[in-house]
């Protein structure tokens, strides 16, 4: 072997493996109707990590929300949980997939209907709020507002005249130099 190969073969192939074949994250933040959402790809699930304030009595930190098979920015087929204040949960088969236009996953299935004023499951329908449950990628919504941030200076800046009343180095009302 030559020093050449050996150079090649001990310093840029791992550095090139690593960028190349980088492995998703165990977990990601995700908001559900102003509740910060854990998703665990490692454990496949779904949970509630800070609970909005409406929720509390019902929902408890780390309460799981969706178990089952999560895919990195793929699909995810599971069981979902719903709450209900002095009952048990009631379960029910839910898929979906990650949908970048959100961002985040979108899982719909038929959930449960308990009767009036009780706990028992009656039925299951697809036009409760829990038929269609929305995840939203945290971290790439953050993205997206910063793009448009950065997108609205860009072209407000580009403008003509867009500096005619800022204060230049001497203190003094500037203009653009004609």
């Amino acid at each position: 072997m030559t020093i050449k190969t050996f150079l090649l073969a001990t310093c840029v192939s791992p550095l090139l493996g690593s960028a190349v074949f980088a492995a998703p994250p165990d977990l990601e933040w995700f908001d559900h109707n102003g509740s910060q959402m854990t998703v665990e790809y490692k454990y496949d699930a779904i949970r509630y990590a800070f609970p909005k304030s409406s929720l509390k009595g019902i929902i408890d930190r780390n309460q799981v929300v969706f178990t089952g098979s999560i895919v990195y920015r793929g699909k995810a087929e599971g069981t979902a949980y719903v709450y209900k204040k002095g009952c048990d949960w009631a379960e029910y088969p839910i898929s979906g997939r990650y949908d970048p236009s959100v961002p985040g996953f979108v899982l719909t299935g038929k959930a449960p209907v308990r009767e009036n004023g009780g706990c028992k499951v009656i039925g299951y329908t697809t036009k409760s709020p829990n038929a269609r449950l929305v995840f939203v990628d945290s971290e790439e919504r953050s993205k997206r507002e910063r793009n448009v941030g950065a997108d609205a200076i860009y072209e407000n800046e580009s403008q003509p005249g867009w500096a005619e009343g800022f204060l230049d180095g001497d203190g003094k009302v500037g203009k653009l130099p004609k």
